[in-house]
């Protein structure tokens, strides 16, 4: 069920430089996983609201590179190709389902809270956002 997935990795919130999360990314792709700390839940991670959960454009957390932030429920993404981060900032146990139909079908992978993946996005269309079941 992870076939989609190049890189799966735990993102680390003020710990990291800039510098040295670059590294880690880099290190993290050479490999085909990576893990790093948990970051401390229910606090903004890289300019993904508390909540959310955000796609960024490209592999890395800029804040100012946000595609999308979803809030729940199953949501399109239109336009979007190639390899992205992804942050599940939510709360409560919720989780992001990633899915390669439309409004939440056929769902590949389940991302937990407090979890980031780096994958290509091109066979994705939507993710369904709600509390683990």
């Amino acid at each position: 069920m992870q076939e989609h997935r190049s890189t799966f990795w735990t993102g680390m919130r003020n710990t990291l430089s800039r510098g040295k999360l670059i590294a880690a990314l880099v290190v993290g792709l050479a490999a085909t996983a990576a893990t790093t700390p948990a970051h401390a839940s229910g606090t903004e991670w890289y300019g993904c609201p508390v909540g959310a959960v955000c796609l960024y454009e490209g592999l890395l957390p800029n804040p100012g590179r946000i595609l999308y932030v979803w809030w729940e429920g199953a949501n399109q993404m239109h336009n979007v190709y190639g390899d992205h981060l992804l942050l599940n900032n939510q709360t409560d146990g919720w989780v992001v389902d990633i899915c390669r139909g439309w409004s939440g079908n056929d769902c590949v992978d389940t991302i937990e809270m407090d979890v980031g993946i780096q994958t290509n996005f091109t066979p994705i269309n939507s993710v369904n956002l709600h509390p683990r079941r």
